[in-house]
């Protein structure tokens, strides 16, 4: 969207709104990557939400082979409790830190499968 566009077909004239040139050029900035803004406060926000995730006390973070090797050192040294600990470690980037995560949901929606599948071998068995 350019305010020369808009401003041939007499809708949203810049200085009827009292704008100036620069304001122009925020609006328009703004109007250009408000989907991206958007996604990328999203991602934050689940971001922020998974930093309280706890780490299972028992993780290998050597079978981990989406994380980077120096960031799995410094995992297995440190222990952290949660995501945001393991955040925090100098030399755990954000990409490991989602990689993690990914780990560690992906683990769960696993074992929630197996159990499903043997609840629903043990009700065929029952019947």
């Amino acid at each position: 969207v350019h305010y020369s566009l808009l401003m041939e077909h007499d809708a949203g004239a810049p200085a009827e709104a009292g704008l100036l040139p620069e304001d122009m050029d925020s609006v328009e900035v703004s109007i250009k990557y408000d989907g991206f803004i958007k996604r990328a406060r999203h991602q934050m926000e689940r971001l922020n939400k998974s930093l309280g995730m706890r780490l299972p006390p028992d993780l290998d973070y050597s079978a981990i082979h989406t994380v980077s090797y120096i960031a799995r050192e410094k995992l297995e040294q440190v222990r952290p409790d949660t995501l945001g600990q393991a955040s925090r470690i100098p030399g755990v980037t954000n990409a490991d830190v989602t990689a993690l995560r990914l780990y560690i949901e992906l683990g769960k929606r696993k074992q929630q499968a197996k159990k499903q599948a043997k609840e629903a071998a043990t009700d065929q068995v029952g019947v």
